[in-house]
Formats: C-alpha cells, structure tokens, sequence
C-alpha cells in the first residue's frame, strides 16, 4: 500500500539544476511550469497554507510579478533551495 501524500513538496520531482539549461528564461519556464503541476495536484488532496508554504511562494511571484526582476529570482531560488531541503528530509523519513 502506498503512502499518503501530506504535503507538496512530495508532488514535486527531482529539480533539474539550472546550469542544465542554455538560458534563464527557458530555467524559469521549466520551474513555473514544475510549480504549476505540483500545486494544481496539491489542490485536490491537501490543505496547505499557502502563505507560507515554498511552492505556492514560487507559484505567486510569478502569477503576480510580471516582468520579474532580480530580487524575484532570487527568491524564487531561495524557496527552491527550501523545497530541496523539505524533500532531503522526506527522502530519510523524518518529518519537518
């Protein structure tokens, strides 16, 4: 029996690092659209708090911060490296 999900971070596959990819835009392309997938799944089978939770963080800088500048990507980096962290935990089997 597989085990349930409780939280986004499970829904998000591995994230490729951006030096695999020749430009920023096509990197951001690709995590937005990573984000995107995950949050929607999350959606129907959890209850997340939005306001703090590193996915949604990511999925609102970019629904509401067009064009992003800098500082934008920045955070967007940050909350990837959270989400990395939370997924190392997983992995281990502890909780967070």
């Amino acid at each position: 029996m597989d085990k349930p999900i409780t939280s986004v971070e499970e829904l998000i596959p591995r994230i490729r690092e951006k030096s695999e990819f020749d430009i920023t835009p096509k990197y951001l392309n690709y995590i937005s659209d990573l984000i995107d997938e995950a949050t929607d799944r999350a959606d129907k089978i959890l209850n997340v708090d939005q306001i703090i939770n590193p996915a949604y963080i990511i999925k609102n800088i970019f629904k509401n911060n067009r064009p992003l500048d800098i500082k934008d990507i920045k955070e967007i980096e940050y909350q990837l490296n959270q989400i990395k962290k939370i997924q190392a935990v997983l992995e281990k089997g502890l909780t967070y």
